[in-house]
Order: structure tokens, then sequence, then C-alpha cells
């Protein structure tokens, strides 16, 4: 606390030796002299103090005795409080010994002050003045206005002023004086003297309308709930702001997916807004934050089908979640409500023990708008089941399943969808430390959903000590203690000779039964390369396909461990190192030709329209574009104009030219403008080596052309059909951007593919389903190595589209998901160059 004495002797100064700042000049411009010995308080902000002055007006007798002012102030910092009374009693005792010592009849004459009394009375109330922690104090700030004003009926109003001094409505003026109300509109009125700016605040200010501070308010309850508080001027409080008695406020308790919680009110009238604002003794608030909110609820219905679109009303549908307990369906709908909204659910239906959907993640806004859909695929389970051959027979967790035609995999669950289900499939077990199991046969369809147990031995690693002890014992039964006697199969030449002959037998056995072996198998083995080099060919006949397929089980490297025979068991042994990577390099071949067997299925069944929809070709580019093209309508058309021709001894491009040979005779017939030559022809037709039928099919015959029969001056077939409109005949749209659609597709099959380039094809293609197939191309650049499941759940992501299936991606991603060690890849390089860093 500082005390301050200044005002205007013979000029405007400061009397004290305490020169601080904040203090002004007040004189008005034209003081008027009958103000002269009247009195008026004033409040001031400063930076961290606020000024409590008692202005008098006096007669400046060293200034030509002119209308001037002194002014007793008291300073005190914003740490430090003093009661309104205690404030108002100084004052009034630091002006009244002042003016008794040195003012007569308002004159203010040049004196020389003793301010000892000033150090008497600092310290009388220094004892008084109570400490205000940083945290409570406000740092408030006076402004650049003219000082406004405020008339006090009685000293026990003007108490409360000074009592309560941090006014926000007193923060634009440099100060603000407090009047007795006697003086209003009388010519004493000390504004009379001084400067003001005529703003008369009497009645704005709420003495009773006290403020408290929001402590530990941070717009958080429990339970992830927000909080909100805003005031009657709709401003958003936060921690350590004041909140007005008399203010109307508004709190909101809100979390995502659970009903709000709105009260209004003030503290003045309202219990239930001080049920949840506590005020308390020392003037703060503290916000409850124990509220329970009413979760919002949301419904979700299921609409179950087979494949062929038929629906399904008693299929039993389960929500899945990883941290809640599943929830299952009644009469097709489930319902979610409160922290369910706000977690990962995935919906599946099945019917019995055979049929299956997909899993679907829940979208909690798009899923809402109509029921979700789940397709019913028929599937089959086998659960393996590994025992320990010895005794005690303890079941062994911990080893591999080899499929044939699969694959290795460390799940004890195997499901065969549909596509796999009338296929016999071989099966082993392998765990570290027993010798590999026997092989069994299992067929889904006959076999149904069953348990395989296979009975794993430990290897013998006993026999040679009970050789020597044989040995040993033998030679106890003839042997003397003082003889030196040697056994005659322990004799150096005796063994010599046993091993070279021993080796001479096994050589001619092996020998004999290699010639013998080849004598029965007479035909070459069939490489992979051939047969990849098949595969993308134009041919694909189902016959050379299966004959392709034999040939590769025969050559499976689980089957065939003995296929060197005896002495690759004994020279070779390193050379199992790379059985994994042999058995996938098998694997990726297999599964092409299951691939092209399928395809080649479709064709020869005429059923274009799966073939449209389902497959796709990755080195066939012509036939693909054109299977592409045709509309519902169209495969219809095919089916039935092929139906009694047999198509199965045909290449892809014979078979492409039949199907267009009856599209564009059929466009023939509709086209009214489509005249013989002799009625619709100015010029005989041009010689294409083109021939077409009656019935509207194109063939080629020695690179001439017959013109029998009707055909457009000057086009080939292949011609009309390019030259079609986006539109066809039949009423079904062709989609304008088939070709960047083809593009797309060949290019996720292949091994160039590059996180740049997928980024710009998903921002260019419309197809969802393409799109999807490119956003999982994408995730390759996100998956980590070094967990399992997420490789294992990318693969399935990948196995599940159609797009991908046989791709290189899934070729690679097959490679690496028994490898655990991170993955090496770089936004730059192609598929190709990361898999061969990943080698």
């Amino acid at each position: 606390m500082e005390i301050v004495i200044h005002g205007t002797k013979g000029g405007r100064k400061i009397f004290t030796s305490n020169k601080l700042s904040g203090l002004f000049d007040v004189t008005s411009d034209s003081p008027k002299t009958s103000a002269i010995g009247q009195s008026a308080y004033a409040i001031r902000f400063i930076s961290n103090s606020t000024i409590f002055s008692k202005y008098k007006i006096i007669r400046d007798v060293r200034g030509d005795k002119r209308t001037g002012f002194i002014a007793f102030s008291i300073f005190l910092s914003k740490n430090e409080k003093l009661s309104g009374s205690e404030i108002i009693a100084l004052l009034d005792k630091v002006s009244g010994e002042y003016c008794q010592k040195y003012i007569i009849e308002n004159n203010l004459n040049e004196v020389n002050e003793d301010w000892t009394f000033l150090e008497l009375l600092s310290n009388e109330y220094k004892n008084k003045i109570g400490k205000v922690s940083i945290e409570e104090s406000e740092n408030i700030q006076s402004g650049d206005l003219d000082d406004a004003f405020i008339y006090f009926f009685n000293n026990s109003e003007l108490h409360k002023y000074f009592d309560q001094p941090n006014q926000e409505e007193y923060i634009p003026y440099r100060q603000v004086y407090l009047i007795n109300k006697e003086f209003k509109d009388k010519s004493e009125n000390p504004l009379n003297a001084i400067r003001n700016s005529g703003v008369d605040l009497t009645g704005q200010i709420d003495l009773e309308n006290p403020s408290y501070k929001l402590r530990e308010f941070h717009g958080n309850a429990k339970n992830g709930v927000s909080i909100t508080i805003k005031n009657s001027k709709g401003r958003q409080l936060n921690n350590k702001d004041k909140i007005f008695r008399k203010d109307e406020l508004t709190v909101v308790y809100s979390k995502k997916n659970y009903k709000e919680k709105k009260i209004f009110g003030s503290l003045l009238n309202s219990e239930e807004i001080r049920n949840f604002l506590n005020v308390s003794t020392d003037n703060k608030i503290d916000v409850f934050k124990e509220v329970e909110l009413e979760s919002e609820v949301k419904t979700f219905s299921f609409e179950v089908v087979k494949k062929d679109g038929s629906r399904v009303m008693d299929a039993v549908i389960t929500c899945k979640n990883n941290y809640q307990p599943e929830k299952q369906a009644l009469n097709n709908q489930v319902d979610f409500s409160g922290e369910d909204l706000n977690e990962k659910w995935s919906a599946s239906a099945k019917i019995g023990d055979n049929f299956f959907s997909n899993s679907h993640i829940i979208d909690f806004e798009k899923d809402s708008l109509s029921p979700i859909k789940l397709i019913l695929n028929e599937k089959r389970k086998v659960k393996i089941i590994a025992i320990q051959e010895e005794e005690p027979k303890e079941p062994i967790y911990n080893f591999k399943v080899w499929i044939q035609g699969r694959g290795y995999s460390n799940e004890n669950e195997i499901e065969f969808e549909e596509n796999e289900l009338n296929i016999s499939y071989n099966i082993n077990v392998k765990s570290d430390g027993y010798e590999d199991s026997e092989v069994k046969s299992y067929h889904p369809l006959n076999d149904g959903n069953k348990s395989l147990y296979f009975h794993l031995k430990k290897p013998d690693t006993s026999i040679g000590s009970k050789y020597k002890n044989n040995i040993e014992n033998e030679i106890d039964l003839v042997s003397n203690e003082n003889e030196d006697y040697t056994i005659w199969y322990q004799k150096p030449k005796f063994i010599i000779f046993s091993v070279v002959s021993v080796l001479i037998l096994s050589i001619g056995i092996w020998g004999l039964s290699h010639y013998v072996g080849k004598q029965e198998n007479p035909e070459e083995k069939i490489t992979a390369e051939i047969i990849n080099e098949y595969l993308e060919g134009d041919a694909l006949i189902l016959s050379k396909l299966i004959t392709y397929k034999a040939n590769w089980e025969m050559q499976n490297p689980q089957n065939n461990t003995n296929d060197e025979g005896f002495w690759s068991s004994i020279f070779h042994n390193d050379e199992n190192q790379n059985s994994f990577e042999e058995t996938d390099n098998w694997n990726q071949i297999s599964d092409s030709i299951v691939s092209a067997i399928t395809k080649r299925e479709l064709i020869d069944k005429k059923d274009f329209e799966k073939l449209r929809e389902e497959v796709h070709f990755n080195n066939q580019e012509s036939f693909e574009k054109t299977i592409h093209n045709l509309s519902k309508t169209k495969c219809k058309l095919l089916k039935e104009k092929l139906k009694d021709i047999d198509i199965s001894s045909l290449s892809l491009p014979e078979i492409e030219s039949k199907i267009k040979g009856i599209i564009d005779g059929q466009e023939s017939k509709q086209s009214s403008t489509d005249l013989p030559f002799d009625q619709g022809s100015k010029s005989p037709p041009k010689d294409t080596g083109q021939k077409q039928s009656s019935e509207g099919v194109t063939t080629v015959i020695a690179g001439k052309k017959d013109n029998k029969g009707p055909q457009k001056t000057g086009e080939n077939t292949i011609g009309t059909s390019e030259r079609k409109a986006h539109t066809d005949n039949d009423g079904n749209s062709a989609s304008p951007s088939s070709d960047i659609s083809l593009e797309i597709k060949k290019y996720l099959k292949g091994d160039e593919i590059k996180k740049i380039k997928l980024e710009e094809y998903k921002n260019t293609v419309s197809d969802p389903k393409i799109k999807e197939s490119i956003l999982i191309a994408l995730k390759l650049w996100e998956l980590d190595g070094k967990d399992p499941k997420k490789k294992k759940d990318y693969l399935n992501q990948i196995e599940n589209n159609r797009y991908l299936i046989d791709s290189k991606l899934n070729q690679f991603v097959k490679k690496i998901i028994n490898k655990d060690e991170t993955i090496k890849k770089n936004n730059m390089k192609t598929l190709k160059e990361i898999s061969n860093e990943n080698n």
C-alpha cells in the first residue's frame, strides 16, 4: 500500500516523495468557483494496482488563485485487500489532517509539508490489509475515455461501491467519480470543477449482484461428459471467469450418442442451477461433475439373402465387438445405445453349420438409412487336433497345418467356401520336435464340418545307444576276464568290406527303381515356365488345363519329398531349408491353374453374365474387353444362340469372333438402315477377307471375304462394335469409362503397382468396387510386417476381392505371411521392387 498526495500548487504536481505513475490532472478547462471546498471520491485501475482517491476542490493561491484541486490517493496492489469502509476512513483521515495543517479557507498556499503523519497512518492500516492470491486477483486496467461518475445516496452505499470496485462497466473510462447525490443539479457540484465525460453510471451498477469465479473448471465431467456454461450475453465461460448472481445462465452436459442435459436460470432465482453450480464460502463456484446422461438408442435392421437373392427369415444374426458382449438380432433388428455407438461393430449371419455371411462393419450413419444386407455363402469347417502319439498322449498346441493347394496355415480351424467345397484336399500337420503326421484326406462337401485328429510321434533318438548296449552284452557273454578277445565283426577288414557292400547294393537298388520308375512314367515333367506360358496365352482349353493341374499336383513339394530317392536325403539335406519357399511358389501356380479352369468352365457353359461380373483375365485384354462390354440382355442372347454349339475346343479369339458376329448380326436385324448391297449401297463392299453367314456369324477364310450375304459397306465387325453408341439397342448402358476401368483392373493384377499411381487412379475411377480394390492395395504401404494378425487380415481382404485374388499383390503377401520382420517398402517403388527387397 502507498499513499500519495498530489494536486495544483502553482501548477499540477505530486507533493509527496513517492512519485508513482497513474495519476493525472483532472482540472476542467473552465472550472466554476462555486465548487470550491467540495469533495468527490474516485476509483481507477492501473497495471497491478487499484487507485482509490478523494478529490477536494481548492483555490490555488500560488497559481493566481485559480480553481484547482488536491487529491489524496491510496495505491493497493492486486494482491492486497481492504474493506470499503476502511479505505474511505483512511482517505478521510489523510485529507482531514492535511487540510487542517496546510489549507486555510480552501486556499492552498506554498508550504513545506511534514509527512510524518502519513507514515503513522500507513503503519496503522498496513496491519489491516488482507492478502489476495495471484490466482484470485483480477488485473483490470482503466480505458482512455474521460471520467464517468455515479451519485451515491449515503455512506453505506458508498462503502459498497468501494467493497466491490471491480465492475466491468468502469473499464472504458480513466476513472469513475463517486459523488454525493445532494450535489446533483447544483452549482456546488464538484463535477463543475473537474474534467469528466458527462456519462452518468448511476443505477447501472448492481451492488446486490456480486460475482463469483469458476474454480477448476475445464469443461469436463466424469466418463467423458463435456460441460459448457454460457452467460446471458451468449459468452462461453472458462476457468476463473466470473459469474454474477443475477446472470441468466445456460449449463449443458453433453456426450456423443447421449441425450443432452440442459439447465437454465440464475444463481439468484434457480434452485436447479445452484445444484449444479455450487457457490462456496470463499466466493468460488464449483461445477457439479458427477452427472449421468441418458443414452441415445439406434435400431438397425438386417436383410439376409442367399446368393440367388431369395430372402431368409430364420437366420441367426450376431453383432460382435472386441469389448462388449455379443448382440443377437430379434426380428432381424439390433439396438445400439450409448458407448455401443462409439465403438466398432461387425455383423454376420448364419443358418445352421453350413451357411455363413461375411462380416459387415457397421457404419452407424449410413447403415441407419436402410437395412443392412447380409449374403449367405455355403461353407464347411474342419478343426485340426494334434495329439502326441506317445504316452501320456497330451494335446499339441503349437503346430502348422499344410493343406494341398492352399499351403501352410497357423490356424487350427480351416474354412472352405463355395468354390472349394467339391474338391478333395490332402492335409497333414507339422510341429517342432515331432515327425510329420500322416496325410489325411478331407472333402468339404462330403465330409461336412468335422474334426481331424493327427497323432505326432517324437523322433526315436535311442537306437544308437541300444545297439551299443547289445554289443557290450554280447562281449560280456563270450569273453573271459583274462583273455584279449576280439569279436569277428569288430575286425577292420570286415567293417570296410561291409560298408562297401552296403553302398554297392544301395546304388544297384536305387538305379533299378529309378529306371523302372522312368519306364512307368515316360512323360516329360511339365515345368512352371510351360504352365505359365500356357496360362498367359489365348487358348485355355479345359482338357489341357486339367492335364496341367494333375501333372502339377504330382510335383507338390509336400507330396514328393522322396522323389530324388535315398541319396537326396543323404547328400542334399540342406535344400530342405527352402521347402517353405518352394511350397509357396507351387501354391501360386496351382492357384493360377484353378483360376483358369474356373474361367474356362464359365466360358464353356456360356455363362457370360457371371463371367462378366466375377472373372478377370490377366493377359487376354481383347477378350476381357469384349466380355465386360456385354449387357445382361446380350449375355442371354449369346447363351441362346450358342446353346447347341460346342465351343470347348475353340480358343479365346475364336470365341470372341463368334460373340461379335452374333451381336453385330442381331444389331443389323434391328437397324432399318442396314440394307443389302443391291438396295442400300452405291458401291460393292470391300474385300476384307471376312465371311458373314446368314446367321450373322462372321468368319475368316484364308484371308479373303466371301461377299455373300448382307454386310455394311467398308466396315468389318470389329469396327462396327467399336463405333456403337454408349447405349445399346436393348437399353443397357455401357460405361463411358470402361476403358480406364479395364486399364486399372489390369494394373491392379500386375507387379508394377506403385503408391503414387494408385492414389491417382483412386481420384479418377468412379466404379466403387474398383475404388475399394485400390484402397485395399494402398494398405500395403501401411502394413506392419511384425504383426501376424494384421498380415492375415490383409490377406483375407485381398482374397475376398475379385480384382485382387489372382494378383501379384496376393502372391507377395502370401510370401511374407510367415515372416516375422519389418517389411521394407518405399512410396516411390513398385511392388516388384518391394518384393525383391524383401526376399
